[in-house]
């Protein structure tokens, strides 16, 4: 009897079990109908044009609509969350609103059959520090419920715990993930976001990998833990969704606008003072204030926009441009015969306006520093506070000439201490080759470089002096000798307060953001200099300089 009663209990063990591996997952349930949408839509669009059928996601070019399948995680309310949207081989799920049934470059390649072109993501090393391309709107809503008026803004579904609200309802930008040798296919490039971790089609932070980004700078160290699951609009685990895709403008308009920059000395007098101005440099390049400097603001076909040369009628044209819903782009260009005093100041100007609000300044012409080399962490003139120690350079004028001192500093750790002795080391650099010979005698180093010089130096000399070792150390910091211990910085911020806050007047959303440098890209770019990069600095066309 006992017999009997074990073999029959083993054996309805067996039949559960087989049961139980029979019945399928939740993903595999969620992929059988995604494939049976999938067939549907192949069938109902075979043969038109105006349709893009590919598993997991259907495009309309005429509608300017993408709709893709996807399933919830579950997530809930208050978890940590990175991504809107991961592609199905990620890793990445656990931090994930939804995993997506159609791969990343499927979804880059709808956006293009739509109409829409691909940016640029960020690259700190090439001074890239905003998301840059037009913006897509994201809506997420069941599929059982897609047709209804149920659908989600994706910004809803993630709540800021600093402020307490969900994100800014700003759309995405299509930066387009970036191209990347295949592992499976020798001199094949392929869409990093599908074969590379975190695998992301839409992120809540800065991430270059992924095609869809913020359009904000959001470091990932920085809204890490800050970003979380709004309770609001919880998504059952194994959810299947319908997240929708459409551009912001469905006509021609383009968000991203191009412009370039141009900041000028004024030269003193005519004539016979010209002539004696020649022989006294000083007199010559602008000074303090901005009536010695005049602007030019072109576009990308070189049209000047701006009738008058100061710097109000260029912010004017700024807040015209933002209000009507472009973003501007500016690349800068620094006259030869400004003094590094006026560039300063310049770019503390341009620096307390440049926000996701207002302009975005793009990566240095060929030969030119990123503006905020110009507007250093004053504390890192102490050697003491330095975590690492780059090179100095110390300039001065001799002889109505340039020269130079490169200064070594060399961390000698002893068990008895908690802070390491500097040995320190100088080396003459009349001239920028010999600038050059000693940092190959005696480098690299760290690709950074503190420079130190008189206010009253202009751009062209500084600059010459500096070219032939930014190839290699292309992470400069400028401090102004003696500026800082005068009353010059509080010259700045009048300068600043002058031009800055009657333009505010007009735009006051960038009032609100004025502390984004200081929170977002000042950080970023402190821990940038002070890190070992490749050679390379870049310009706007990716040319090495």
């Amino acid at each position: 009897m006992l017999k009997n009663t074990i073999i029959l209990l083993l054996v309805l063990s067996t039949a559960s079990c087989a049961v139980v591996a029979s019945e399928p997952s939740v993903r595999e349930k969620n992929k059988a109908e995604v494939n049976k949408i999938h067939e549907a839509n192949l069938k109902k669009y075979k043969g038109n044009p105006n349709m893009l059928v590919l598993p997991g996601l259907l495009a309309d070019r005429k509608a300017k609509r993408i709709a893709t399948q996807a399933e919830a995680t579950g997530l809930r309310g208050g978890e940590t969350a990175e991504f809107f949207l991961v592609a199905e081989n990620s890793a990445h799920d656990y931090e994930a609103l939804a995993v997506s049934f159609a791969k990343p470059s499927d979804v880059y390649n709808a956006l293009i059959f739509i109409g829409m072109e691909p940016g640029r993501p960020i690259d700190y090393e090439k001074f890239r520090f905003w998301p840059k391309g037009e913006r897509v709107l994201m809506t997420f809503a069941p599929v059982d419920s897609a047709a209804s008026n149920e659908q989600i803004r994706a910004e809803s579904l993630i709540l800021d715990n600093r402020p307490g609200k969900p994100l800014a309802e700003s759309g995405f930008v299509f930066t387009g993930s970036i191209m990347v040798d295949s592992d499976k296919q020798p001199a094949t490039k392929v869409c990093a976001a599908d074969i590379r971790d975190p695998d992301s089609i839409a992120s809540n932070y800065n991430e270059p990998e992924s095609i869809l980004d913020v359009p904000w700078q959001a470091p990932q160290g920085e809204v890490y833990e800050h970003q979380v699951v709004n309770q609001k609009y919880p998504f059952a685990a194994g959810q299947l969704l319908q997240v929708v895709m459409e551009p912001e403008y469905k006509n021609e308009k383009k968000r991203v606008v191009d412009l370039f920059l141009g900041v000028y000395a004024k030269k003193k007098g005519s004539g016979e003072e010209k002539k004696q101005n020649v022989q006294h440099p000083k007199e010559r390049f602008a000074g303090t204030d901005f009536s010695e400097v005049e602007f030019s603001l072109k576009d990308v076909k070189n049209r000047v926009l701006n009738e008058k040369t100061e710097l109000n009628a260029v912010l004017r044209i700024f807040t015209s441009l933002i209000e009507q819903g472009y973003d501007p782009f500016v690349t800068l260009r620094f006259d030869d015969n400004l003094t590094l005093k006026a560039v300063r100041e310049l770019c503390t100007v341009l620096a307390s306006i440049e926000t996701e609000k207002s302009i975005r300044v793009e990566p240095p012409f060929l030969h030119h520093l990123y503006y905020k080399a110009f507007l250093p962490d004053e504390e890192f003139r102490d050697r003491a506070k330095r975590i690492s120690q780059p090179w100095e350079l110390h300039l001065s004028v001799k002889d109505s000439k340039l020269t130079g001192r490169l200064t070594q500093i060399e961390q000698i750790w002893t068990d008895d201490k908690i802070w390491p002795d500097l040995k320190i080391t100088e080396y003459d650099t009349p001239t920028s080759e010999a600038l050059r010979k000693e940092l190959d005698q005696h480098g690299p180093g760290l690709s950074v470089i503190l420079v130190f010089t008189d206010p009253v130096v202009t751009h062209g000399q500084f600059m010459s002096f500096l070219e032939p070792v930014l190839l290699t150390h292309p992470i400069i910091h400028v401090f102004l000798e003696e500026y800082w211990k005068s009353g010059s910085l509080i010259t700045i911020w009048y300068i600043a307060a002058m031009v800055v806050y009657p333009w505010l007047c007009f735009c006051p959303c960038a009032l609100a953001r004025q502390r984004s440098y200081k929170n977002s890209n000042h950080l970023a770019i402190r821990s940038h200099f002070f890190t070992p990069a490749p050679p390379g600095a870049q310009d706007t066309q990716g040319n090495k300089g």
